[in-house]
């Protein structure tokens, strides 16, 4: 599987139609890059408090997923508190 860095144009996406193949290439991609990381036990090693740790790579990227929903639901919040309706997002559906 050849990993797509194109990004993607919004006018290629008209319908659900168009953006499902779109989201199973990317379910496939995340899958692969789980899978791989398991079989190569990788990891970043830190001291932390004085204590040795590892975090795996998969603890890596659900890291920064979450971390990025968490800034997203601040940007929200705030601009609710300013008086704005923000966008629509796609936290919930």
């Amino acid at each position: 599987m050849a990993l797509n860095t194109d990004f993607l144009k919004e006018e290629v996406v008209s319908s659900m139609k168009d953006i499902i193949p779109i989201y199973l290439d990317i379910d496939a991609h995340v899958d692969a890059f789980i899978k791989k990381s398991r079989q190569k036990k990788l990891g970043v090693t830190f001291m932390r408090n004085g204590r040795l740790c590892t975090l795996s790579p998969f603890h890596l990227f659900s890291h920064v997923i979450t971390h990025e929903f968490h800034h997203k639901g601040q940007i929200l919040s705030i601009s609710r508190c300013l008086g704005y309706q923000p966008v629509d997002t796609d936290i919930i559906s």
